[in-house]
């Protein structure tokens, strides 16, 4: 098997692997783990061995095991999760027995909000877009709310806790909401021009003297509004968080943004969520292009 990559850059190291993998094969049998009781298999060998030469022949912008960063990680397991369990060694060889540049580890697993199943179609997506860029002056609010879920894949958690601080408008007129650290969105000009109409009108409660300083205020004094008063919006539309969170990432990769840090940059989420989530995404457009063929 070691034959077939003898010639690439990762040839030799390969080689060690494989014989640090038969160092800790041994060691398991003289501890007496044999039989019924055995451990670490050369069956096992084997497929680490895989797993791992597929790892590096995947990394196409590295030619060197110094080069190796926790993003290639991240991607690799994005598009093949089912190897995690045998990349590990892998990464624990390399980052006790070769030296590289970052400090590599296995991630953590991601628990996925992502539902394909929740995603909507092309026709009630428009139409609950049209309605909710054209509210009645009673509908503002939660119409914003709506769009900054649908529009910018904000979940529930930080809608109620963004502030009136994190929100700055350009020259333009287009308006910016800080989502997280070094993490912006920036909003659409149908969209500005809502938060614009919903500030002017924005009403906090009588015991905080306008000093409320969330974007969406509670009904006590320096509170903000509570996750049940927004699904309570949702479901007078039919929906839910959910489906608007997948609908809207579905959206973006179907249109493009198919790069994770572009996803990190278009919706403020973390760079480990948005590579697992391009990987899923972009194999469901896969699915749906096939699907569209037939």
């Amino acid at each position: 098997m070691l034959e077939q990559v003898r010639s690439k850059w990762y040839g030799t190291l390969m080689q060690e692997y494989q014989d640090e993998l038969v160092k800790v094969h041994e060691r398991y049998k003289e501890r007496g783990w044999v039989g019924r009781k055995r451990r670490f298999t050369l069956k096992s060998i084997t497929g680490m061995l895989k797993t791992a030469m597929t790892f590096c022949e995947l990394t196409t912008d590295i030619k060197t095991s110094t080069q190796f960063d926790n993003h290639h990680i991240e991607e690799f397991l994005a598009k093949k999760p089912g190897c995690r369990d045998m990349l590990s060694p892998f990464i624990r060889f390399l980052r006790l027995k070769r030296k590289t540049f970052a400090r590599i580890k296995m991630p953590k697993k991601v628990r996925s909000y992502l539902n394909l199943d929740s995603i909507m179609d092309g026709d009630r997506c428009d139409a609950l877009l049209r309605q909710w860029l054209h509210p009645t002056d009673g509908k503002v609010k939660e119409s914003l709310i709506c769009l900054l879920m649908l529009l910018y894949a904000q979940r529930v958690p930080k809608i109620v806790m963004m502030q009136l601080d994190h929100i700055f408008e350009e020259k333009t007129g287009v308006y910016t909401i800080v989502v997280g650290k070094k993490k912006t969105l920036r909003l659409h000009e149908a969209v500005s021009d809502l938060l614009r109409k919903y500030l002017s009108q924005r009403k906090t409660s009588a015991l905080d003297d306008d000093q409320n300083p969330f974007l969406f205020p509670g009904f006590f004094k320096g509170s903000h509004i509570s996750e049940t008063s927004v699904r309570a919006y949702l479901q007078l539309y039919g929906v839910t968080g959910r489906e608007l969170y997948s609908t809207a990432l579905y959206r973006a990769v179907s249109m493009g943004v198919r790069i994770p840090s572009s996803l990190v940059s278009a919706f403020g989420v973390s760079v480990k969520t948005a590579t697992a989530y391009t990987g899923i995404l972009n194999e469901q457009m896969y699915k749906d292009t096939e699907n569209c063929k037939r």
